[in-house]
């Protein structure tokens, strides 16, 4: 079986961004701080939290960005 196809990292950075802003999050906080490493390694890194799948692989997903909006959401209390 073959590894679930994402979004290009390029994307779901993007994706990642627009979704920071839409929870309110400064355009001027870094996300290392918030997500606990570059953005750029967190949307390419498995997680527990989507099944074992990379947030760009989720972001592919239908619906994707409403889970990884509502992980962001939680995540950022």
């Amino acid at each position: 079986m073959s590894p679930p196809v994402g979004v290009s990292s390029l994307m779901a950075i993007a994706v990642v961004r627009r979704l920071l802003l839409e929870l309110e999050v400064s355009e001027d906080e870094d996300p290392h701080r918030l997500l606990g490493e570059p953005i750029e390694i967190w949307v390419v890194r498995p997680m527990a939290e989507f099944d074992g799948r990379t947030p760009a692989q989720a972001l592919a997903a239908p619906g994707g960005d409403v889970v990884v909006r509502s992980w962001l959401k939680r995540w950022l209390r």
